[in-house]
Parts: structure tokens; C-alpha cells; sequence
């Protein structure tokens, strides 16, 4: 009895109250439902069009973040649209071998008549098909090949480095570049991207399922419909009826998967994130943080650096080095008749150092010892 009050009493601390959560539930069940439960075409229609708007948001999503784990939400994504492609999918084809030449699924033959041109002679069906596996051929061999490969390795990647990122977050923790607030907040962003490429090395493979199925597809809607229409309803011109639903079917699959895929690329080619300059003993989240690497370098009283790059750090980096003490330098002749009462900052081009133009190596590591 007191079993059974126990377990009443976990259940009602579930916090349906979740808006979310009850949302991507409901959603989820409804797409199972789908794979089972025969659409009518109306609804069908609608389905469609948010599988195509779902994909276009995805994409855009894609485009305008800065790193990749702000999209961190992504790898369900992929798997929620890839189910919800899937649940589409069979409920168009059982719709269109069921009805036959009477489906009246607006959307499949809007895209299957565009398509095809008007054209519905064989020629023009032929040439519908071959567009049609043009585009599944490019989005598997070309989009989610690359984006597939390009995961798999920042998985690999990203885990190997962990241990050595954490041990450049505690070097810097120990030596008061950063407080135990910032230490603590790096750690669970680098802890997010290992969590985030590892669950994309899985999710991507949905992409590329994904792919393989439309062409299974394709080739079951044409070759079970010409069966049916042939065998079982005696209808004629079978051939045009159900190569302008199968295009236009898949299609409605497929584009929105190559969206997704190009969104898959886009995400995982993001700013490599946590860069740390060679040498200059700094850490920070994107490699466009350049004001941040400065203010770091001279945070962390090394004595003499030297180098080029003036156009990548604030115009005001002679009164930043003046007020911690640094004399900042950008020609040859200053270098070398500094002397060693300040520490200095020598940065002698507008881009990178080139020979002839700027203080050689050489003269840099001569006089460095001596300041």
C-alpha cells in the first residue's frame, strides 16, 4: 500500500504543466500516427506545406548563428523532421495507390505537373524522373556525404581536445587571468560542444537514411502504382498518371531534406569555437574576438611580444598599452633602441610579417632577451 502511494506520488510531481514539453510530445505521437493512421487529403496538403516551411526555418536558423552549439537543439530537430518526412511520405503513397488517377492531393500535383513542365508525355515524365534523382544524388553524395564527414571528425576532435582545454581553463583559473565564475562557465561550454558534436555524429545518419529511403520510395510508388493501376483498376495511361505523383511526391520529400542537409553543413562548418592563439597564452570563445585576445595578452604581464596583425585589434591599442604599463612600438628603428625599464609591445605590420619590411625574425629574437 505504501508501495502504491509512493509511486502516485512520484507521478504527480510530472510537470504536465510544460507547455513545451507537452507540445513536442503531443507532435511526436501525432507523427507516429501518421506512419499508421490513413490522412485525409486536405490534411495531407497542410502537412506538406509545414514540412516545407519547418525545413526553410531550419536553414535560416542555420545561416545566422555564430557557433554551432547555439543551435544546440539541433540534433533533435533532425530527428523530429526526419520522422515527420518519414510519417508524409507514407501517408502520401498509401493515398496515392489506393485512389489511383482520383487523388486530388493538390500539392503533389502542383510540383509534379511544375516540374514536368505541362509536358506529360513520356519525354516529359522521363526528364521530371531524372531531376528528381539529380536532386537525391546531390543531397546524398555530394551535401550529406561532406556534412556527415565533417561531423564525424569534429566529434572525434572535439573529445580528444576536452582534456587539454580543461587544463588550459585551470592554468589560466590558477594564474588569475580569470575568476572561478568564468572558469565554471567555460567548462559547461566546452562540456555543451562535446555533448552537441557527439549527438550530431549520430544525428547526421538520419540525413543520409533519409536519402537512401526517397529513392526506395520513389521506385515502390512507380512500380506498385503501374502494377495496381494495370492489374487490379484496368486504368488507362498508367504510366503518366503515377510518374507525375511520384514526382511530385518525392519531391515534396526531398526538398525539404536537401534544406535540412544544407542546414546540417552550415551548422557543423560554424567558427571553430574555443581558439587559443600559439603563443599568446589567452583563451576566448570565437577567433573574431580579437579585442579580447589583446586585452588578455597584456592582462597577463608578458614582458616583451612582438608580431604583426595592427588590423585585427582595436584602434585604440596604444592607450590600452600605456595603461598597464606597456610601451607600444610598430617600427624597426623603436625596437631596437628600446630598452628594458618597461615592458613592450611591438606590432610592426597591418596584416602579416613580411620580409624586408618589417623587423626580421632574427632582430626580434636578438633583442627580445635584452628587454
Amino acid at each position: 500500500m505504501a508501495e502504491n502511494s509512493k509511486r502516485r506520488i512520484n507521478l504527480g510531481k510530472l510537470d504536465f504543466k510544460n507547455s513545451t514539453s507537452l507540445a513536442m510530445g503531443s507532435a511526436v505521437i501525432v507523427i507516429v500516427l501518421m506512419l499508421i493512421i490513413p490522412l485525409p487529403t486536405p490534411l495531407l496538403d497542410f502537412f506538406m506545406a509545414c514540412n516545407l516551411l519547418f525545413s526553410v526555418l531550419i536553414i535560416l536558423m542555420s545561416v545566422f548563428i555564430t557557433k554551432a552549439v547555439d543551435f544546440s537543439t539541433f540534433p533533435t530537430i533532425l530527428l523530429v523532421s526526419t520522422v515527420f518526412g518519414l510519417g508524409i511520405n507514407v501517408s502520401s503513397t498509401r493515398l496515392i495507390l489506393s485512389k489511383g488517377a482520383s487523388f486530388d492531393g493538390k500539392m503533389v500535383t502542383a510540383f509534379g505537373s511544375f516540374v514536368v513542365g505541362g509536358d506529360e508525355t513520356v519525354a516529359g515524365l522521363v526528364i521530371g524522373l531524372v531531376i528528381f534523382f539529380i536532386l537525391i544524388l546531390v543531397q546524398m553524395m555530394v551535401i550529406t556525404k561532406g556534412a556527415t564527414r565533417i561531423t564525424e571528425v569534429q566529434a572525434r576532435f572535439t573529445l580528444d581536445a576536452m582534456p587539454n582545454k580543461m587544463m588550459a581553463i585551470d592554468a589560466e583559473f590558477n594564474s588569475g587571468s580569470i575568476d572561478e565564475t568564468e572558469a565554471r562557465k567555460r567548462k559547461m561550454d566546452l562540456q555543451r560542444e562535446v555533448d552537441f558534436y557527439s549527438a550530431m555524429d549520430g544525428a547526421s545518419k538520419f540525413i543520409s537514411g533519409s536519402a537512401k529511403l526517397g529513392i526506395a520510395v520513389t521506385i515502390l510508388n512507380l512500380v506498385a502504382g503501374i502494377a495496381i493501376g494495370m492489374g487490379f483498376r484496368h486504368e488507362s495511361d498508367v504510366f503518366t498518371t503515377y510518374t507525375r505523383f511520384t514526382i511530385g511526391d518525392g519531391l515534396l520529400s526531398q526538398i525539404p531534406s536537401l534544406l535540412v542537409s544544407v542546414a546540417t553543413g552550415l551548422v557543423v562548418t560554424q567558427i571553430i569555437p574555443h581558439a587559443t592563439p600559439a603563443g599568446m597564452s589567452v583563451h576566448l570563445d570565437s577567433r573574431s574576438m580579437y579585442n579580447v585576445i589583446l586585452k588578455q595578452m597584456i592582462n597577463a604581464e608578458i614582458d616583451v611580444m612582438l608580431g604583426g596583425g595592427n588590423q585585427y585589434y582595436t584602434k585604440k591599442i596604444e592607450s590600452m598599452c600605456s595603461d598597464v604599463g606597456y610601451k607600444y612600438v610598430d617600427k624597426e628603428d623603436d625596437l631596437i633602441n628600446a630598452t628594458a625599464d618597461q615592458k613592450l609591445l611591438g606590432m610592426f605590420a597591418y596584416a602579416n610579417i613580411v620580409a624586408g619590411k618589417t623587423p626580421s625574425l632574427a632582430t626580434m629574437t636578438e633583442k627580445s632577451p635584452e628587454l
